[in-house]
């Protein structure tokens, strides 16, 4: 596959493991130059740059992006992985359900946010990931599938 990627600067929220880990796979084997934000290194990732960082804490998220602009002099993708499926239901009342808009729906906007002017200079590109619980729904999982 040719997705016109080859050194073009690519950052995966949540790029550590499980999803996130086959997404930046798949970009380094088209050639980006990729950078992961996320709490833990990406595991077997070789040449992968990495920026441990808190997503739910937007000033972390803005020294991340920064970094990553000041490292490469631009930035061409962002891919909005990171989430999880906390199992938060109506049971778990309020707060708990904000906590999870903030992990997995806040997180990505702060990411967008502070990426978008470097992305508009590129032309760059912005990918949401989302889940089938969006849609389909799952018992006791109205935060995550609300985000």
């Amino acid at each position: 596959m040719d997705l016109q990627l080859k050194n073009k600067v690519a950052v995966v929220t949540g790029g550590a493991a499980g999803i996130g880990a086959a997404i930046v796979s798949q970009l380094v084997a088209e050639g980006a130059i990729l950078v992961v934000l996320d709490r833990n290194p990406p595991q077997a990732a070789p040449g992968v740059g990495f920026v441990q960082t808190e997503l739910t804490d937007d000033a972390q998220v803005q020294r991340a992006i920064g970094e990553v602009v000041a490292a490469h002099k631009r930035l061409d993708v962002l891919v909005n992985n990171a989430a999880v499926n906390d199992r938060v239901g109506l049971q778990a009342g309020v707060q708990a359900f904000r906590d999870s808009l903030e992990r997995n729906l806040v997180s990505a906007f702060a990411c967008t946010h502070h990426a978008r002017p470097h992305l508009v200079r590129s032309g760059g590109n912005i990918v949401n990931m989302g889940s089938k619980v969006a849609t389909t729904g799952q018992g006791g999982s109205n935060g995550y599938a609300a985000s």
